[in-house]
């Protein structure tokens, strides 16, 4: 850039501590690998042959060919004399020294920048003009609708120092020329630029920016934006969920943010979903590995009572040896008596996604620290929809669509049964009698049942009808809208999720801007209906109907044909209602310009009725005791309450800006769950009321937990080039004893903007807009254990004692108390660079994490002497999460009526036990090993099926001469057989996207893919259930047969049989590329629509899982495992309108 200042010398200085700081900057810009841009800037190469020629012209030529600047005066090239030079190649610094030999002017190079100035006259300060120079410049600052914005930047471009808005957006900017230009900034909105020549009064009205890099995310108590941020935060946006017919919000996510991992444990839509961010950190698999959910500010916490003591392992009494749970524990949310079919019920899914304005998932130490402990496996923000000043509005979106399985399991016909039945008795040596194979003497030959399409061959309808009012004038805005889902299930009886919504939200302040109140509520009753019909889809194909010709369970069939009958439960129906509410509400108030003071309270309560019946008409009435009907009731309560008083100060500093937050944290949780089992029923119309039942048996359960914390943060921006932020928490947990209830967490986190410093701007390719580095350390605890451990608990549970003279309940120790231990730790390292091509329309990130957790929370087990199995105590395991995440997103055509953009995201994780001393003495020796991963399964290296007899082989890795399984043995050591090593995690998972729009007609695609193993398909083949096709066409059938996978069909299954599901041969490729979702929109022509009196319309068709493409042989890739409930592909049709 070519600069003249003309009303007197202002030339540009620099205090030392700028100096400084600018030496310090180069200096790690080459250690960071920039040192050839820096040694190119220092040693500028340029050519010149002039004679006679004008000061001002050689000056031209030399910021051509330099690309450095020139800054001087007018009467600098009055006085300076013709230059005559001669340079080839030659560096600047000798050119310069030529030029200015003999002239009545002397230079100063400084970074890219060479000031000239009259001999003797001292060194001007560009950034303190002369007062006569000096002028004031007020302004305001507004949004699209006016109202105006606290807090926005104002920057004299020349001296980089400006100030900020108030309350009222209004500024005051001095130290400023009518010459100067000044930059406006406010987050996620664009910044603008205006001239103050001829200007006494600015009026600013922002456009928000349309730019990803550049638009608001929901940080830990604050916004900030991509470009900004110095920690890791992923985001999905309304308009990305909309998209996608789901009913829990969590659903929504899988794919979309790197690093995060969601799975739903089974095809109910209520059901518990496995979230996993990065990994799992913690050893002991019975505890959660949950990140902490965050809505509208009220953190959600749910106590988990059910799983909490199992340790990750049980004891089996007969061996004294213990045996691994090799899946981590899912938490049971809002079902904590363990009623449901589903495993249980999350939380999220009594939140409506249509209310839902983003989600935001935090990763690294600096995103999370400020949350302390709560923080430790992430956190997950979630903002719901906020009223906007502005006319009133009214919108109206409805749904209706079909649910369909994906896919069906490719299973036996009868006489391809009745083949391998005979089989098995022939490789058996077993004769075949009315006794033992009633199914193919006695059975039905040409009974032909599609038992899938029986369950599950229904048709299932999605429901969903949203209406919302919005809007607000001057200082009030308000939002009230009101949902209704519901979807039916795919099984031919009942079953069903229903949901009704209401949410408001109201948003004041005060006349003079200085009082602002924000309250948001959210409501919502659901009711699940689900039966259990596992059974029913592996059954024989012959078998016999499940309901005799009168209408009763067909148990007499069922008995003469030797089956198991599976047709039970289709009678007995389990029921879920849920009354769950969320409020959250935040005053702020400004003291000053620049100081706020902030209060945060919010409260959650849950509570959710359970009921399933046994009725006499579902039991077999062949027994010779007398039926009775059976009744459980199940209750669930949680609450949840949360105050955090906050202090802000925001303004600037010299030539940034700083923002300083303090604040405290108090909050309370509760779980409790009661089950009543209500027995002896002599009528199934006494089932409705536990008072008839002849028997009650009840047992609740009760949580509690409560925690205190201050925190602070210090972030102060740098000329939007170096970036520095400070997260500090004491924590206090109601988990631990005195002397360990206090934990200190923090982290620090770091950017430098390469690309906004003049050093190496002019040196890197104008491709890139953007290069930004930056990186993060902190420690984040965690005290997730069973609450009040650390004190003895009473009762009459574990174990039950018969009531002493029928009157008096006795009451024992019910866990062994300990008040040693204290806090885990998780130290989490990031680095990661951010690239903007092509003005930002292109934006890619690469970032590499390590998560590394110590003094792990685990249950130590103990001597069956002590009356207890396990005690909460720190293990000296370390455990280490790394990997490497990449994303990226293109606007690669954006025209006046056409664009089309792309994303995609991958990510890698591997997990790594680092150390635990004295593993051997340890409940975990037989389960995991130093250096391997938590997600290792330890199991026998298959070997094929022998060609002779037709059974499975295995390594005999120990050369004992014989196949042992070992749960006792140390893995990979030659205790047992058990070499091979199998991992169930992803090796990679990844998605990418693609949009596009044409004047009123949208589409869009999102893939999601994974490389993983999962669990074979195969089952016992010769009994009498069916199997899949492909196990009955790769079984072993003749001897000398060399190709078989599968060994010979049986009824007597022997060691090497039960031996093969602790095999590698159990599992298969289960990766896959899924479409994710798919959607179709049309906004009908404004000219149209107004003729309606409506202000837009759009029709819509959104599909979801419509397919995967997968080498697993079993049904879904995600939801493994014969014969369970599959997931759905959803197609819908909907309207959307607003008036």
């Amino acid at each position: 850039m070519y600069k003249i200042y003309t009303n007197g010398c202002f030339i540009p200085g620099r205090h030392r501590f700028t100096q400084h700081l600018r030496r310090m900057i180069i200096q790690l810009s080459i250690l960071a690998g920039l040192m050839l841009t820096a040694i190119n800037s220092s040693a500028q190469k340029v050519t010149l042959n002039e004679k006679n020629t004008p000061l001002k012209k050689v000056l031209t030529k030399l910021r051509k060919q330099s690309k450095f600047d020139f800054l001087y005066t007018e009467e600098v090239l009055q006085q300076a004399k013709p230059v005559t030079v001669q340079a080839v190649d030659q560096e600047l610094g000798t050119v310069l020294q030529q030029i200015f030999r003999n002239q009545p002017v002397t230079y100063q190079i400084e970074d890219r920048t060479v000031t000239i100035r009259l001999r003797g006259q001292p060194a001007a300060d560009r950034q303190h003009p002369s007062a006569a120079n000096q002028m004031t410049i007020s302004g305001l600052v507004t949004n699209k609708a006016n109202e105006p914005l606290s807090g926005a930047s104002i920057i004299v471009k020349r001296s980089k120092r400006g100030t900020t808005s108030d309350i009222h957006g209004i500024f005051t900017l001095s130290d400023a020329t009518a010459d100067d230009t000044v930059l406006i900034r406010y987050i996620g909105y664009n910044t603008i630029e205006r001239s103050l020549t001829g200007v006494k009064f600015l009026s600013i009205n922002m456009e928000p920016t349309n730019n990803s890099l550049d638009e608001v995310v929901v940080q830990a108590y604050g916004h900030t934006t991509q470009r900004l941020t110095t920690g890791n935060i992923g985001r999905v946006t309304a308009k990305e969920i909309e998209k996608q017919p789901v009913l829990n919000p969590l659903q929504a996510l899988e794919g979309r943010i790197p690093g995060l991992l969601i799975t739903p444990a089974t095809g109910y839509q209520s059901g518990p979903v496995q979230v996993e961010i990065r990994g799992r950190s913690s050893i002991n698999r019975a505890l959660t590995s949950d990140p902490l959910y965050v809505i509208d500010g009220v953190p959600q916490t749910v106590p988990d009572m059910h799983n909490s003591n199992s340790g990750g392992y049980s004891l089996n009494t007969t061996s004294n040896e213990y045996n691994s749970n090799l899946n981590a524990t899912l938490s049971k949310g809002l079902d904590q008596t363990g009623l449901s079919p589903a495993g249980g019920q999350s939380p999220l899914y009594s939140l409506n996604p249509a209310d839902i304005e983003s989600i935001e998932v935090l990763k690294d130490a600096d995103a999370t620290a400020i949350y302390g402990s709560r923080g430790a496996n992430g956190v997950i923000l979630i903002t719901t929809k906020k009223g906007k000043i502005g006319g009133d509005q009214l919108s109206v979106i409805v749904s209706q669509g079909i649910q369909k399985p994906t896919r069906k399991w490719d299973v036996l016909n009868t006489p391809q049964y009745i083949e391998m039945r005979q089989e098995a008795f022939r490789n058996d040596k077993i004769t075949p009698t009315a006794n033992n194979a009633a199914d193919i003497l006695l059975g039905n030959y040409n009974a032909q049942t599609d038992w899938q399409q029986y369950a599950y061959g229904g048709t299932g309808k999605w429901t969903s009808a949203q209406v919302a009012a919005s809007g607000g004038k001057e200082s009030t805005s308000y939002r009230i809208s009101g949902g209704f889902n519901k979807s039916t299930s795919i099984t031919n009886y009942s079953g069903s999720d229903q949901r009704i919504s209401l949410s408001s939200n109201i948003n004041t302040r005060s006349s003079d801007n200085k009082f602002n109140l924000s309250f948001s509520s959210n409501y919502s009753f659901s009711e699940n209906t689900q039966i259990n019909l596992v059974g029913v889809t592996a059954l024989a194909p012959n078998a016999p109907p499940v309901f005799d010709g009168n209408g009763n369970l067909n148990w007499l069939e069922y008995e003469k044909a030797g089956y198991l009958f599976s047709g039970a439960e289709i009678l007995q129906p389990y029921n879920s209602k849920t009354n769950f509410i969320t409020n959250s509400l935040t005053i702020n108030y400004s003291i000053f310009k620049a100081l706020t003071a902030r209060v945060n309270a919010g409260y959650g309560f849950s509570y959710n009725n359970q009921t399933k019946f046994l009725p006499i008409t579902s039991l077999n009435p062949n027994l010779s005791a007398a039926r009775t009907g059976t009744a459980n009731y199940g209750a669930n309560q949680t609450s949840n309450w949360n105050i955090e008083p906050q202090l802000e100060y925001n303004r600037l500093v010299s030539k940034g800006t700083l923002n300083v937050l303090l604040g405290a944290t108090s909050q309370a949780s509760s779980s409790r769950s009661l089950l009543s089992i209500g027995n002896g029923y002599t009528s199934d119309a006494l089932l409705r009321s536990l008072a008839n039942a002849p028997k009650v048996i009840a047992t609740d359960n009760f949580g509690e937990y409560k925690y205190a914390g201050v925190f602070a943060r210090i972030n102060y921006n740098w000329e939007n080039k170096y970036i520095l932020n400070l997260n500090g928490r004491r924590d206090g947990s109601s988990n631990f004893a005195d002397g360990n209830k206090f934990g200190n967490f923090g982290s620090v986190g770091a950017a430098w903007i390469v690309s906004e410093e003049k050093l190496f701007k002019a040196h890197l390719p104008k491709m890139i807009s953007l290069l930004k580095f930056r990186g993060s350390y902190g420690i984040t605890g965690s005290d997730n254990v069973t609450p009040y451990s650390y004190v003895s608990q009473w009762g009459n549970l574990n174990p039950v004692y018969a009531n002493y003279l029928n009157t008096i309940s006795p009451l024992i120790a019910q866990i062994m108390a300990n008040s040693a231990f204290h806090w885990q730790s998780t130290k989490k390292l990031e680095g990661a660079v951010d690239i903007g091509l092509f003005e930002d329309r292109i934006d890619l990130q690469a970032v590499y994490y390590r998560n590394r957790c110590d003094n792990q929370l685990i249950n130590f087990p103990l001597p069956s002497y002590t009356g207890f199995p396990t005690v909460v105590a720190n293990s000296p395991a370390n455990v280490q999460n790394s990997g490497w995440e990449f994303s990226g997103s293109a606007r690669i055509l954006q025209g006046e009526h056409f664009t089309w953009a792309t994303s995609f995201n991958l990510s890698l994780n591997s997990n790594k036990l680092l150390a635990y001393p004295l593993i051997e003495l340890s409940p975990y020796r037989s389960l995991f090993k130093v250096g391997g991963s938590l997600d290792d399964i330890y199991v026998l290296r298959y070997t094929g099926v022998d060609p002779a007899t037709g059974q499975f082989t295995y390594l005999d890795a120990n050369q004992d001469g014989k196949i042992t399984t070992s749960s006792n043995a140390a893995p990979g050591t030659g205790g047992d057989d058990m070499v091979s090593v199998v991992s169930l995690k992803p090796k990679y998972t990844g998605s990418f996207s693609q949009q596009f729009s044409y004047r009123g007609v949208s589409f869009s695609a999102f893939f999601t893919f994974r490389k993983q193993l999962g669990a074979s398909v195969a089952t016992s083949g010769g009994g009498k259930n069916n199997i899949p096709l492909y196990q009955f066409n790769h079984t072993w059938r003749n001897p000398g047969q060399t190709d078989a996978t599968f060994a010979r069909f049986t009824t007597a299954q022997q060691t090497s049989d039960l031996q093969f599901t602790n095999s590698d041969g159990k599992y298969e490729d289960a990766s896959y590329l899924r479409l994710q979702t798919i959607a179709l929109g049309y906004s009908l022509p404004t000219s149209w629509v107004k003729k309606i009196s409506m202000k837009n319309l759009s029709i819509n068709a959104n599909a979801q899982n419509l397919f995967v493409i997968t080498p697993y042989k079993g049904l879904d890739p995600e939801i493994q495992g014969f014969g369970g409930l599959p997931p759905v592909r959803t197609i819908t049709f909907g309207l959307t309108g607003n008036f």
